[in-house]
């Protein structure tokens, strides 16, 4: 019977172990997510800290996160001497019926049986004392891609408030839809009141009043997809915080409009030190290098150091086996490996290092060039907006005066129902055109803040 101990395991088995653990609790306590409370006003900050706890993408990335910790100990672990210990164990049995005499001869005699036990313990201890900083390399790369992982979980986590926000503003947006349609329902419903009035001191028509009720009907349709189209915005918002569906609450957040006072270099510094694919590209470059002093020191000796203790102990028949200081072993060597001659393959190894180091800082430099780019049309689009939406602020303010005239004179009995309608669709147009121009700024400025890759103190 063998038996071999390692008292230092694999730690990927750690680490596979570790994770299977927590899907299975995350499997057998997951539970229906409740809905947003639509009896509540919730503020962006509310969502945001929801998001963190509930949001998918976002919990995935945690638990990366976790994981990556087992790989950063796993690296320690390499600088660490190498434990093992066996056991070996015999158990033997003879019987003998004949023997050989003095003469030579072979003669029976009573059968006898010999019993014999051995067994040998072990226990060794190996350290690389020098690999050409392999060890030390391998350990500073496991850093590394920890903070790869914990920079794409900050990621995550700007991803998660840039979705929220788009979300919120569709949602927003979708509920000024919606009162802008309630409201011009409100008022179709006083022009059939009046055209009713007007038909009856005979200062009107029936055809007045029945175009005016088709109008109500229609208006109830729009209103009916307005709120339906709240409702859609509201489930994506709910979708995106890990809760389920239900009827829309209330939202306390800015949805105006601002000049943009942000200079394009200040930006780009903000960016440089915020970004994480910058991050990332950067812990890349470092990796990079390290690959390449790892392939240069191939060329390095390597010193081993090995210890070992052994014990052997036997039994056989009734007698034991004296313990002899033969019988203990104990056992140190230290080794040194000169690598004469490898077939060029630890130049070729560090010259292709080399490369990969160089190719990585031509990308690093595009990519800052990149980052650049971006904040320039991400800014210059926030500024587009908000010149637009001053055009449309004035469109709707001389659209809903001109509806007010238009509605006076109809009530005087000096316009047409025709000039009103007419001075509603203008109104209407100019408020939808608004309203989508408010969105589209609030959305490009969130744009904005994730190309910089920190929130800009807006309102």
């Amino acid at each position: 019977m063998r038996v071999r101990l390692t008292l230092f395991p694999a730690p990927g088995a750690l680490l596979r172990a570790f994770l299977l653990s927590l899907l299975t609790a995350a499997v057998g306590g997951a539970q229906s997510a409740p809905s947003l409370d639509a009896t509540r006003t919730w503020s962006f900050q509310d969502l945001y800290e929801l998001g963190q706890q509930r949001n998918s993408d976002l919990l995935q990335s945690h638990l990366a996160v976790d994981g990556l910790r087992w790989e950063r100990l796993a690296a320690y672990g390499a600088l660490l001497p190498k434990v093992t210990a066996g056991l070996d164990f015999g158990r033997s049995e003879r019987t003998l019926t004949t023997y050989e005499d003095p003469n030579g001869e072979i003669r029976e005699q009573p059968e006898q049986t010999i019993r014999a036990t051995s067994s040998n313990l072990s226990v060794g201890l190996s350290q690389r004392l020098f690999a050409g900083f392999a060890n030390t390399a391998g350990l500073r790369r496991a850093l590394l891609a920890e903070a790869d992982v914990t920079g794409a979980d900050r990621q995550q986590l700007k991803v998660l408030r840039h979705d929220l926000r788009k979300a919120a503003h569709a949602v927003l947006a979708a509920r000024g839809q919606l009162e802008t349609e309630q409201t011009l329902l409100e008022e179709r419903g006083r022009q059939l009141e009046l055209a009713r009035v007007r038909l009856q001191v005979g200062k009107g028509t029936d055809l007045d009043v029945l175009q005016m009720e088709i109008d109500v009907g229609r208006q109830q349709v729009s209103v009916e997809a307005a709120n339906r189209s709240l409702h859609s915005a509201w489930d994506k918002l709910a979708l995106l915080l890990g809760a389920e569906p239900g009827p829309p609450g209330q939202l306390d957040m800015e949805f105006t409009v601002f000049e943009p006072a942000w200079q394009e270099e200040e930006l780009v510094t903000q960016a440089l030190a915020n970004r994480e694919d910058l991050a990332s590209g950067r812990r890349v470059q470092e990796q990079r290098h390290l690959q390449t002093v790892e392939a240069r020191a191939g060329f390095l000796p390597t010193l081993d150091l090995r210890l070992s203790h052994s014990r052997s102990e036997q039994r056989s028949g009734y007698e034991a086996w004296e313990p002899y200081p033969a019988n203990y072993g104990n056992s140190a060597s230290l080794s040194l490996a000169l690598p004469v001659f490898q077939g060029f393959s630890t130049t070729n190894a560090w010259q292709s290092s080399r490369i990969q180091e160089r190719r990585q800082a031509l990308v690093l430099d595009q990519l800052e060039r990149q980052v650049r780019a971006e904040i320039r049309e991400a800014l210059a689009s926030v500024k587009s907006a908000w010149a637009q939406s001053r055009y449309t602020e004035s469109n709707l303010e001389l659209s809903r005066r001109s509806l007010g005239l238009e509605r006076e004179r109809y009530r005087l009995g000096l316009s047409s129902l025709l000039q009103v309608q007419s001075a509603e669709a203008t109104w209407r147009q100019a408020e939808n055109e608004n309203l989508t121009q408010r969105l589209t700024f609030r959305d490009r400025l969130a744009e904005l803040e994730l190309a910089v890759g920190a929130t800009l103190g807006t309102p």
